[in-house]
């Protein structure tokens, strides 16, 4: 592949992963209504009861480091998760913490849908609707992105 040929495919992935919500799996902003409600069990790492701010139906439980992205109640913030091989570091620019993993399971439930994703140990629940999550599959290596609303 040609020098110019490259950069306007580069050019082309830079500025199709910049368009709001393109190839997201999972969007949307959260509010903290519970931290840790099973108690401390690591000093670095705690665990947020989170309600989405734009659908009822739709709830997150995150496991973060505490000390690099810390919330505390009724904080938001926004989430854009997007399959890891779709995602560049122009995504990383303006955010406030980042894990990257992989979706371990998704169970269906009728109407709703609970996905499963592992950060390395840390670990993210996301229940919703069918219709606010993107089809996925497990096994997908995933980039989580977070940034708080103020």
């Amino acid at each position: 592949m040609t020098g110019s040929i490259k950069l306007l495919v580069f050019t082309s992935l830079l500025h199709h992963c910049l368009l709001p919500g393109s190839m997201s799996v999972f969007s949307d902003s959260f509010t903290v209504a519970a931290i840790d409600p099973e108690g401390k069990r690591f000093d670095r790492v705690s665990r947020a009861l989170c309600e989405s701010s734009t659908n009822s139906k739709t709830h997150l439980t995150l496991d973060y480091h505490n000390q690099l992205f810390a919330l505390k109640i009724k904080d938001q913030f926004s989430v854009n998760i997007y399959l890891e091989e779709e995602c560049d570091s122009s995504k990383l620019s303006n955010i406030d913490y980042a894990m990257n993993g992989m979706i371990f399971k998704i169970e269906q439930n009728g109407e709703n849908i609970n996905t499963f994703i592992s950060f390395g140990g840390l670990l993210a629940l996301i229940k919703s609707d069918l219709a606010k999550q993107a089809s996925s599959s497990s096994g997908k290596k995933v980039t989580a992105t977070f940034k708080r609303i103020t």
